[in-house]
């Protein structure tokens, strides 16, 4: 299980400097010899950017991992996870739902979106969060 935070957070951390570096040389193009540096306000708003776009994409990669977690944790007495294989497997196999089964796109990637129900809410509170960490540890700091 925890191999699939180390993966994520390699992925975030690698994104964010990317991005940020990306970001600031297209700032610094910009800008005469005149101006400043860097300032507060753009530290703060890179790093936000950064952050978050950075946060979005390594969520696609963790939130499966934390759904199985969580099911684990939870509601174990209700799927009866014998283990982690276990887990991925039986959500991975559900009964379809009745609009699953009215598509013809009946898919491998049908039963994958199981593993992303409820991302939208946590995606948004989560990333707005970090977001807001890193702008404000970067900018301070």
């Amino acid at each position: 299980m925890i191999h699939g935070y180390i993966v994520s957070s390699l992925l975030y951390f690698y994104v964010y400097a990317k991005l940020k570096e990306k970001i600031n040389s297209s700032v610094d193009s910009k800008k005469t010899e005149s101006q400043a540096p860097h300032s507060l306000s753009q530290t703060l708003v890179t790093s936000f950017v950064a952050s978050a776009v950075s946060e979005v994409i390594a969520l696609w990669l963790y939130y499966p991992y934390d759904l199985v977690k969580t099911r684990m944790q939870t509601s174990n007495e209700v799927y009866k996870y014998r283990n982690l294989f276990d887990a991925v497997l039986k959500i991975y196999s559900q009964s379809p739902t009745r609009a699953e089964l009215k598509s013809s796109r009946y898919t491998f990637f049908t039963r994958m979106k199981r593993y992303y129900c409820g991302m939208g809410l946590y995606g948004v509170t989560y990333t707005s969060f970090i977001a807001i960490e890193f702008s404000l540890y970067e900018s301070l700091l």
